[in-house]
């Protein structure tokens, strides 16, 4: 998010509360997110899953996602390390 982003929504703080989780849920920052990962080549998270794979499972399933983790019903697929924690 830039600076006019944040201006914009500190001056309408009072006029309509955004909680954290709806600006980090918001389809601009989460493009501008995959979009700033991709550009700097970032490698695939600890579940091996690429950003490419991330950015099309949101196109599938990113509302679903979405509700799931306004809900608090969200849960992250299990991450199993090996014996050397690797």
């Amino acid at each position: 998010m830039n600076e006019e982003d944040c201006l914009y929504l500190y001056e309408r703080r009072e006029e309509q509360p955004m909680e954290l989780i709806e600006w980090i849920l918001a389809d601009k920052n989460l493009d501008e997110a995959i979009r700033n990962v991709k550009r700097n080549k970032g490698a695939a998270g600890v579940d091996g899953k690429s950003v490419d794979a991330l950015d099309a499972l949101f196109q599938q399933e990113g509302m679903a996602i979405k509700r799931a983790i306004r809900t608090k019903k969200y849960r992250p697929d299990l991450v199993l390390c090996q014996e050397n924690g690797h």
